[in-house]
């Protein structure tokens, strides 16, 4: 087999769907199915712009944010909160054991923390002396 590896900053819709699909066809192969299902939630204001949105994939029996953002216009008014228990609830509607969700310690660190995530994994040495937590939340008590 004969191939090339090349860079690109932002892959096609149709390149990251083969990457899903095959991901798919091997989850299906190894373990008898698929789940892999990307969810959004977003904020709008009165004008139509987005001010806030929180974005990720239901994979395997739990929900993984990928982003939360809230524009500075709109923090501190309990948006990100409504944002994470749209989430939350999601997750608990798709039968989730539990949420994942990762952040660095200039980000949210604290909200998630107040919002009752653990930190599973911390992990130094990024730019700017920052630090990377990655938290989980569970939904049921059987884990």
């Amino acid at each position: 087999m004969s191939y090339t590896i090349n860079f690109t900053a932002e892959p096609s819709a149709h390149e990251v769907g083969t990457i899903h699909q095959g991901l798919e066809r091997h989850a299906k192969q190894k373990i008898g199915k698929t789940s892999f299902e990307p969810f959004g939630f977003m904020a709008h204001d009165s004008s139509g712009g987005l001010i806030a949105g929180c974005t990720g994939v239901l994979m395997y029996g739990y929900l993984y944010i990928k982003l939360l953002w809230v524009d500075e216009s709109a923090r501190g008014k309990g948006l990100g909160r409504k944002l994470l228990q749209k989430a939350e609830s999601f997750a608990k509607d798709n039968n989730c054991r539990y949420i994942t969700v990762d952040t660095f310690n200039w980000q949210a660190k604290e909200f998630y923390e107040k919002m009752k995530y653990k930190i599973e994994h911390i992990y130094d040495g990024y730019d700017s002396d920052s630090t990377f937590y990655f938290f989980r939340k569970k939904l049921c008590d059987h884990l």
